[in-house]
């Protein structure tokens, strides 16, 4: 008589696997050197957006705080296509990465936790200390942009206007920026030894898509996440015109993206072999 083993998967063993994971790597990914980096990135357009909201110009001619909106669209693509992109380079690349370079990843593969939960794991703190820090960014920008027009117009504006639902459909934007950028930088990590070519491909990509026939648009992250402005963006001459996605479209969009990748990290790294002396 045979005895069939049952085998499941223990949910409550996993959470915890999950939660020792994040604590230690939320650690390193707000306080190693590497958050440096991104910290930068986040608030250096604070101080530049500062110095324009303090110098002295006619607020007549302007509209009042919705003017602010309009050039604050124009500074949030620049935000999202440089220190967005890049801080998901600095930071998800290296969760992988730097393990290998300090040969210290095999302490991780010689405990007891599945291999794809615990690459989950390193990129679930990751995301939450960089959405963590550019929804903090991203706010004091917005309201920078916002405050020439004094306390009581920017109150009206936020709370009695579209501010407050304009901010949050940027924040929205910018968590689902660090997942989604966040993914695709984690597995080129975990698939490329140097991550510089294939990081300077996406980057072209990205960056090119204005330019890209309406077909090919739904490949890159930049089209979704552009999709949920709420301010529209002006187009520039050259853009080839496309029907922008909607906004259950682009969200669902964004989650399959970033659930197939993780997904493919997943099934690498469960296959994956340490070879020190390779790197």
């Amino acid at each position: 008589m045979s005895v069939a083993t049952e085998t499941t998967f223990d949910w409550r063993l996993a959470v915890r696997q999950l939660l020792g994971t994040l604590r230690l790597d939320l650690r390193r990914s707000l306080l190693s050197p590497r958050s440096l980096a991104v910290y930068f990135l986040a608030f250096s357009p604070l101080a530049m957006v500062a110095v324009w909201a303090l110098t002295p110009f006619p607020l007549d001619e302007f509209e009042g705080p919705q003017e602010g909106t309009v050039v604050f669209t124009v500074l949030f693509e620049l935000y999202l296509r440089v220190s967005i992109f890049f801080s998901g380079l600095f930071l998800f690349v290296s969760l992988y990465r730097s393990e290998i370079l300090e040969r210290s990843l095999h302490y991780y593969f010689l405990t007891p936790v599945r291999r794809d939960l615990l690459a989950f794991g390193k990129y679930l703190a990751a995301l939450i200390a960089a959405i963590g820090t550019f929804f903090v960014g991203t706010t004091a920008i917005y309201l920078t942009v916002i405050s020439p027009w004094g306390t009581t117009a920017m109150a009206n504006y936020l709370f009695s206007g579209p501010g407050l639902g304009n901010l949050i459909s940027y924040l929205v934007v910018v968590a689902l920026g660090c997942a989604g950028y966040g993914a695709l930088f984690l597995l080129v990590g975990v698939l490329f030894r140097n991550p510089v070519l294939p990081a300077a491909a996406i980057w072209v990509w990205e960056s090119a898509n204005p330019l890209l026939p309406t077909f090919l648009k739904h490949f890159s992250v930049i089209y979704y996440l552009q999709s949920l402005y709420p301010v529209p963006l002006a187009r520039g001459v050259f853009e080839v015109v496309g029907e922008p996605a909607s906004m259950l479209s682009a969200v669902v969009g964004a989650i399959l993206f970033i659930g197939f990748v993780l997904a493919i990290v997943g099934w690498k790294v469960r296959r994956m072999d340490l070879a020190y002396g390779g790197e």
